[in-house]
């Protein structure tokens, strides 16, 4: 009778110590949990970040390339309203000797 009573302290005891590491790896876990939780979120807006940069830098890029082609075009323009401009200075010098004897 005193072995059976021991018997079932010893195997309460195993019992209530299994439900304490039970109860602490639950608890661990749950921390795990939350902590995996949080890296997600912050994953998630880094990669909403990423994407919102991804599409400011495409639409600097479109509006660079914009205004280069329009640079170019003002260049051009000057440019070619230059070359018309220095024709025509040659030719009214051509037109006008001047007496530099």
């Amino acid at each position: 009778m005193i072995d059976e009573n021991n018997k079932r302290k010893n195997l309460q005891q195993v019992l209530i110590n299994a439900i304490a590491r039970a109860e602490k790896a639950a608890m661990a876990a749950e921390k795990a949990a939350k902590k995996a939780k949080k890296a997600a979120k912050k994953v998630k807006k880094a990669q909403l970040k990423i994407k919102a940069s991804k599409k400011r830098i495409i639409a600097l890029q479109k509006s660079s390339d914009e205004k280069s082609e329009s640079l170019r075009d003002e260049i051009i323009e000057i440019a070619s309203k230059a070359a018309k401009k220095n024709k025509a200075l040659k030719k009214i010098a051509k037109m006008n000797p001047t007496n530099e004897e």
